[in-house]
């Protein structure tokens, strides 16, 4: 098995000013210009749909390794049970929590597993990956 972490995106922009009370987290721009197809995303959500369009096309099912249970981990488990996909989970104690926090008709796509079967794993931030490496080659020896 060979593992390649690649960051995607390495740079982050942050405008001098607190611009969200400025304009009203863009809603200024879309009522000024009200003809415009505009849509406002928040940075949880464009991550989201980066992530997701990541994901190789024909994936059923994701293995979900989160450090702590944000409003991105939150999101991104939502975005992928929408879309059919089975989100594995090992952590019980963050596999509760998100299971709570989804609504009752996609909670069936978030199981706890112990295998580490699936091929795509989304890693979040907290993760220690060595952990979680050492169980899978201790578990393929025996």
């Amino acid at each position: 098995m060979e593992t390649w972490m690649v960051p995607r995106y390495s740079f982050q922009f942050r405008s001098p000013k607190p611009t969200d009370e400025l304009n009203g987290c863009g809603m200024l721009y879309v009522k000024r210009n009200p003809k415009l197809k505009v849509r406002i995303v928040d940075g949880t959500s464009l991550a989201v749909a980066v992530v997701l369009h990541s994901i190789p096309e024909g994936t059923q099912s994701v293995l979900l390794l989160v450090g702590n249970v944000s409003k991105m981990a939150l999101s991104l488990c939502l975005a992928l049970c929408k879309v059919d996909i089975q989100v594995e989970m090992v952590q019980r104690d963050k596999f509760n929590l998100l299971k709570q926090r989804l609504p009752p008709q996609l909670q069936n796509y978030l199981v706890l597993s112990g295998k580490y079967r699936s091929k795509t794993w989304l890693l979040g931030n907290g993760v220690r990956l060595i952990h979680y490496m050492d169980v899978i080659v201790s578990r393929r020896a025996s």
